[in-house]
């Protein structure tokens, strides 16, 4: 990975057909492709760290992982392993500076 991304993996002795089922969902790639990138470990969904999209993304895979009774691997910038939680908090931060945009500044009264 880039040093300005964050992506998605799996343990290699996940149930490769239960994580291939939810990872379509994300990911239209060929199933065959999608069971080559869990055998070798390789990243299955990766996002720029400033895609807002792609982290929602990221951070609903992971959910639905998780309800599948896979844990997946989350990783940041230079394959650093972070959380889930992470994600969150930074999806959350991108959601409050959307709003403070959406919502403007306020004019300021002393002119």
């Amino acid at each position: 990975m880039y040093g300005d991304t964050v992506g998605l993996k799996v343990d290699s002795s996940v149930s490769i057909a239960g994580c291939v089922q939810v990872i379509r969902q994300y990911d239209k790639s060929a199933v065959g492709i999608i069971r080559d990138r869990i055998i070798r470990h390789d990243y299955l969904l990766v996002c720029s760290y400033t895609d807002r999209m792609g982290l929602k993304r990221i951070i609903q895979c992971c959910r639905d992982l998780v309800s599948a009774g896979i844990v997946p691997e989350v990783y940041e910038f230079d394959d650093e392993p972070t959380t889930i939680e992470f994600l969150e908090r930074l999806d959350s931060t991108y959601d409050g500076i959307s709003d403070d945009i959406d919502a403007g500044e306020p004019e300021d009264s002393s002119s």
